[in-house]
């Protein structure tokens, strides 16, 4: 098979090599082993602060679909961004969509020989439900992103559509002309790291990562961590992320608040950490991981956790309480509730066979979910078409 692939996060040309995100770059590099040839229709940058993955098979080409503009400007000039280069991809068998994502609702039109499927990993009208509107920028957004909804759920009626949660699943269904669910992980087998339990130290590190936005319910777990530490003086919290505006005026925000209440010296921010041994020495050296998130699909984080051996700690949001049971897998947690992550940190760290318990389950299911199997299962069910 010769595959096509789309998503709206540009790649960094340096010579001959291509770089993108980890969390991608592993996954372009897991497909090309399981195609003939991969070719990367994409926008091009120049510079990223989380594009520190080089791409390594040779069968990986890219074809530039120039410079990212703003996510309106793209919508409303699909054509003149598209119809020219999609016919350099006509010796594709087919193009795979990773959305939601501005230009998605727009390819099938552009198409000719080469057969189009969508992977929809996200939902705009969850986090345009979400938005807090303070301006008329935030009103635009919330606009745009419903819009954009209405287009793209039209599409899905005539296309293969992949999901990557059974949240997705169940919610686009009745929609779709055909669906299927194929999960989207970051983990290969040599990812995984073995103990059986945790907290054993005197000293008991939390661990956050992920991007480093409000939405990710950061401000309840420094708010829970303030608690927990009158009572609990070895606790330690790890903050692993990166935030989208370089200027990092929520973590500055954050900064300011663990100042405000005397627990700077417990709080680290460890800014991004690339994807493999550095973001995977941040889990071993954890004891609980923790993601109180108000909203989410299934965030590959939680997978590589528990490969990790950690218990942890989500909210009840998205496909999360769709693909783990509270209490064996995971503490399950409502979100924006500071009382709630304060609970959940405190039993399991009273209760060492709830960790282990959960240690063990969660990386069974960590187990399923790697590159190796996710791939593969993508490849056979996109083969049909």
């Amino acid at each position: 098979m010769n595959l096509a692939f789309y998503y709206h996060i540009p790649i960094i040309k340096k010579g001959d090599e291509l770089y993108c995100p980890g969390f991608l770059g592993v996954f372009l590099d897991s497909i090309a082993l399981e195609v003939n040839k991969l070719v990367l229709i994409m926008h091009e940058s120049k510079h990223g602060t989380d594009s520190d993955y080089m791409l390594k098979q040779k069968n990986i080409s890219f074809i530039s679909l120039g410079k990212k503009t703003s996510a309106w400007e793209r919508m409303l000039f699909h054509k003149s961004i598209l119809k020219n280069k999609l016919v350099s991809i006509d010796d594709c068998n087919l193009l795979l969509v990773r959305s939601p994502s501005p230009l998605a609702p727009y390819f099938k039109q552009y198409l000719k020989n080469t057969k189009l499927v969508y992977w929809v990993v996200g939902d705009y009208q969850e986090g345009a439900k979400l938005m807090k509107i303070s301006s008329p920028r935030d009103l635009f957004i919330k606009a745009y992103l419903m819009i954009h909804n209405y287009i793209f759920l039209n599409q899905l009626k005539t296309v293969h559509t992949l999901v990557n949660s059974k949240f997705l699943f169940k919610k686009l269904k009745k929609i779709c002309q055909k669906i299927d669910l194929v999960k989207t992980t970051t983990l290969s087998k040599k990812d995984f790291f073995y103990r059986d339990d945790t907290c054993l130290n005197e000293k008991v590190n939390l661990l956050y990562t992920g991007r480093i936005n409000w939405e990710k319910g950061l401000l309840e777990l420094i708010h829970a961590f303030s608690e927990l530490k009158k009572s609990r003086n070895q606790l330690h919290l790890n903050i692993v992320g990166w935030e989208n505006n370089p200027k990092k005026p929520v973590e500055k925000e954050l900064r300011k608040i663990t100042l405000e209440l005397n627990i700077s010296d417990g709080v680290t921010f460890h800014g991004f950490k690339a994807i493999g041994d550095e973001l995977n020495e941040m889990y071993q050296m954890a004891d609980i991981y923790v993601l109180p998130s108000y909203h989410e699909g299934f965030p590959r984080t939680i997978w590589e956790a528990m490969a990790n051996s950690l218990p942890v700690i989500a909210t009840t949001v998205g496909s999360i309480p769709f693909d783990l049971i509270d209490g064996q897998d995971a503490i399950l947690i409502n979100p924006k509730s500071i009382l709630e992550i304060k609970m959940a940190i405190s039993k399991i760290i009273i209760n060492s066979d709830l960790r282990k318990r959960m240690i063990q389950n969660g990386r069974n299911k960590a187990v399923e979910n790697t590159l190796e199997i996710q791939n593969k299962r993508l490849i056979s069910t996109i083969n049909h078409e």
